[in-house]
């Protein structure tokens, strides 16, 4: 028999923070050597100074972090368990920037933006300010503020408008939109290798395509494009070739119950949506509703050597179901 390489994922043993690190083995807490060696190291080379657990202060910078950001340290983390800080001088590049802010529910974005996002106009005191819209993105305008109703061009079927007194009021009918959309998106189906002919007509009844990890009848096959990374190159694997597509995804242990759970309660502004476990209160990786910014999610842990459906799940904000509520 001709021998069989099974191909692995080797991930980190421990925890570090960077490939490339220094420990520094504090003598009492309120030691400055950390600090201080990172200042010096900052001369040459671009420094994180890293201040972990009973060591850090979770909050605005102190005088002697300050000072470490003012004498060259790059950047600065602080964590201690409950809380964290992060602060780095000078411009964030776009990707830690998308990193950042990737596990926000929602982003409010004060200035221009290219995207197509939903826009919010502030008029000025005659009304005036859709002109400065270009007519491509009229259409994405959910909603004007200002004093006196707008003048000018109107998007087409018009637009809402709200005094500047109205806040709530805007905040219902933006989060009405937005949950509007969310919903309209699609929500496919995936087996997982081990799903019997149940769970796929099961996932079936509920999505209008259902895909399958391995040929079988009943669902359309599709190919993994991470096989090293067992079930969830599967789930990547979908969320890279449909990436506007959110999916249900089951295995051989879901059944119709969960699957309705997850399905009625899903949470479309989160990254993916599951069931505790009743005992270690750790999300289920089955069944998993997953939205398209997961595949963000996924790819940033890939790169911090983490592989494991379920401690992405557990370290990213979700939504998490308690199974034994039903109704």
């Amino acid at each position: 028999m001709a021998n069989r390489i099974e191909e692995r994922v080797v991930g980190n043993s421990g925890w570090s923070y960077h490939p490339l690190e220094i420990v520094v083995k504090p003598s009492c807490g309120d030691s400055v050597l950390a600090r201080r060696l990172a200042k010096e190291l900052s001369g040459e080379l671009r420094i994180g100074l890293v201040r972990h657990g009973a060591l850090a202060t979770a909050g605005s910078p102190d005088r002697l972090d300050q000072d470490a950001l003012e004498g060259g340290v790059w950047g600065l983390v602080a964590a201690n368990g409950k809380a964290s800080l992060a602060v780095r001088d000078g411009h964030l590049d776009l990707f830690t920037q998308r990193s950042i802010l990737a596990d926000a529910d929602l982003v409010v974005v004060d200035g221009g933006s290219d995207s197509a996002s939903m826009l919010v106009v502030e008029l000025d005191a005659n009304g005036g300010g859709l002109e400065r819209i270009p007519a491509s993105r009229l259409a994405s305008v959910a909603a004007v503020v200002g004093a006196v109703r707008p003048v000018g061009q109107l998007p087409s079927g018009g637009v809402a408008w709200f005094a500047p007194d109205r806040l709530e009021a805007l905040i219902d009918h933006l989060l009405g939109l937005l949950e509007e959309r969310l919903r309209a998106r699609p929500m496919w189906g995936l087996a997982l290798p081990g799903a019997d002919a149940r769970t796929v007509q099961a996932l079936g009844e509920r999505c209008a395509r259902v895909f399958q990890a391995q040929d079988g009848s009943g669902a359309e096959p599709i190919a993994s494009r991470h096989p090293a990374l067992g079930d969830l190159g599967w789930v990547l694997s979908c969320l890279e070739s449909y990436p506007d597509t959110a999916f249900l995804v089951a295995g051989g242990a879901s059944d119709g119950v969960d699957l309705d759970l997850v399905c009625q309660r899903r949470n479309p502004l989160r990254m993916a949506t599951a069931c505790r476990e009743d005992q270690t209160h750790l999300p289920i990786p089955d069944p998993v509703v997953w939205e398209p910014k997961a595949r963000l999610r996924i790819h940033q842990a890939l790169g911090a050597g983490i592989h494991c459906v379920q401690r992405i799940l557990t370290h990213s904000h979700i939504e998490l179901l308690d199974p034994r509520q039903n109704s």
